[in-house]
Order: C-alpha cells, then sequence, then structure tokens
C-alpha cells in the first residue's frame, strides 16, 4: 500500500474522529499535529505541508460557532493553495467548499 499523510481541519470532533479512523484503517497517517479545529492553528500547520509532504487536507468551511458562509475553509484553502500548491485540498464541508479539489459526500458516511 502506498501509505499518504493526511490533515484534518474540522471543528466537528466526531467527523475528524470518523474520517481520521477510515483513513488510518487504510493504512495512511494523520498525525495528531495536523488535525485541529481552530483556524489558528490551522494556519500555522498548513505552513508545514510542504516540508511534510502532506497528500491531502481534509477540510471543513466553517470552523466558529455560529459561521455558515464558509469564510475560514475559503482562507484556509487559499492559504494551502498557496503554501503547499501540490496537496489535494477535500471539502468535507456541508455545503461544499467551490475551489476544492474534491467534495466528500456526506450521505456515503451515514
Amino acid at each position: 500500500m502506498n501509505e499518504r499523510v493526511f490533515a484534518i481541519i474540522d471543528d466537528n470532533r466526531s467527523r475528524s474522529r470518523l474520517l481520521r479512523s477510515d483513513l488510518e484503517g487504510r493504512g495512511h497517517q494523520v498525525p495528531d499535529d495536523l488535525t485541529t479545529v481552530s483556524e489558528e492553528v490551522a494556519v500555522r500547520i498548513i505552513q508545514s505541508f510542504r516540508a511534510r509532504n502532506v497528500f491531502a487536507l481534509l477540510l471543513d468551511g466553517n470552523l466558529q460557532p455560529g459561521e455558515v458562509n464558509n469564510a475560514a475553509g475559503n482562507r484556509l484553502l487559499e492559504q494551502t493553495r498557496t503554501d503547499s500548491p501540490k496537496t489535494y485540498i477535500i471539502s468535507v464541508a456541508d455545503t461544499p467548499l467551490a475551489k476544492a479539489d474534491y467534495s466528500l459526500d456526506w450521505s456515503t458516511y451515514s
């Protein structure tokens, strides 16, 4: 198997655990320090993606309570495109991030 490194930025902890379990069950790595619920922490870890050869980022759109416009996710998506352009971006937002490479369909996890 070709093991890859993934990062997860999502304020929904149960969804993050589900995603992490699925990825690790398939033989991939999801390091603790590449998983966060905070936009502030996410800004810092995205800067490490290139050096750590992160294959893909699973990114939620809304990271603040009450946020519904995907503002945080779009900011982090643009930062990832700048800092680590080879990292795939997979939207895990309820309303998909328009510029993501892929969007995860949550109906497949029900």
